[in-house]
Formats: structure tokens, C-alpha cells, sequence
């Protein structure tokens, strides 16, 4: 799997595995929302929980379905989106979407042929 992000699509982070699995995510500050994305070893239950800095993507691959994440935070609160990623003999990881907001701002998304918000 790779991570693209900056031009020339500046706005959008994009991850895709080595069958052509495609998680974008549309990555630009709207306005005071809480939002991002990153690889976690667990799914996580806040957004401060510890992202995973420096992995290697390069052989994971998406494993499922997206499994949608209610509030990672109390009060505002857009959801989340966790995919499972797996390698061959590698502990399973997690690529995470997320936007907390007032219900006014979102982020779309793409997996696979689906379009959806945050």
C-alpha cells in the first residue's frame, strides 16, 4: 500500500493497496473541525490515541469493509471510518478517517466505487 498526499491534489490524501483498492479522503480545513486520517495499531477510541509514525505500508493490503467509528470525542461529533489493512505475517493495522463538526462541514470520501461524507 501507498500514501499520496500534496500535488496534484493538494486537498486529498489518497491510500492504495497493491489491487488497485482506493481510499481517498478529502483532507482540507473547512472551518473549526476536529479531522484526519492515519494508521493505528488498534481502531482507535479517541483522537488522541497514538498513530502509528513512520510504518511501511508497502505490504498491507485492505482487508474489509469499512467499520464505522461513532464519536471518537464527547460532544460534536461527525464519525469515523476504520478499514483493516493486513500483511502476511504482520500484525493487522488500521487506516482511520474522522471528522468531529457542528453538522455544517464535511469530508467526502471514496472506497472502492462508493462516495460518501463525514
Amino acid at each position: 500500500m501507498k500514501r499520496f498526499t500534496g500535488a496534484p491534489w493538494p486537498s486529498k490524501i489518497n491510500y492504495v493497496d497493491k489491487n488497485n483498492v482506493i481510499l481517498g479522503f478529502a483532507n482540507s480545513q473547512d472551518c473549526c473541525e476536529d479531522f484526519g486520517h492515519g494508521v493505528y495499531a488498534k481502531i482507535p477510541t479517541s483522537t488522541q490515541d497514538p498513530e502509528l509514525d513512520n510504518v511501511d505500508l508497502e505490504p498491507y493490503s485492505f482487508a474489509a469493509n469499512a467499520k464505522p467509528i461513532d464519536c471518537l470525542e464527547s460532544g460534536e461529533c461527525g464519525g469515523g471510518l476504520a478499514f483493516k489493512i493486513t500483511a502476511k505475517n504482520k500484525k493487522s493495522l488500521y487506516v482511520v478517517i474522522w471528522n468531529h463538526h457542528n453538522g455544517y462541514y464535511s469530508h467526502g470520501f471514496v472506497w472502492k466505487n462508493e462516495e460518501g461524507s463525514l
